[in-house]
């Protein structure tokens, strides 16, 4: 079986409600610097411009999970 990606956007919306405040929390420059990264990389094709948006997107919001991952398990173990 494979993922959900509407199940997970579920998952996301409803742990940024229950934890509060910015977390979880996308900025305009990340978008921004996602584009221009898509813009480079895709020259000037529709397709390779969304493609390379869509996979650079889940590129950083894997490594910013994974380091917040990192960071929540530090601090669990430091007390």
């Amino acid at each position: 079986m494979g993922r959900n990606m509407e199940k997970a956007i579920e998952d996301y919306r409803a742990l940024c409600n229950q934890r509060g405040g910015n977390f979880g929390a996308f900025y305009s420059t990340d978008v921004e610097q996602l584009r221009k990264i898509a813009e480079d990389a895709g020259g000037i094709n529709f397709r390779n411009i969304e493609f390379e948006c869509i996979s650079n997107g889940l590129f950083a919001g894997f490594m910013i999970g994974y380091r917040a991952g990192l960071r929540d398990a530090r601090k669990k173990n430091k007390g």
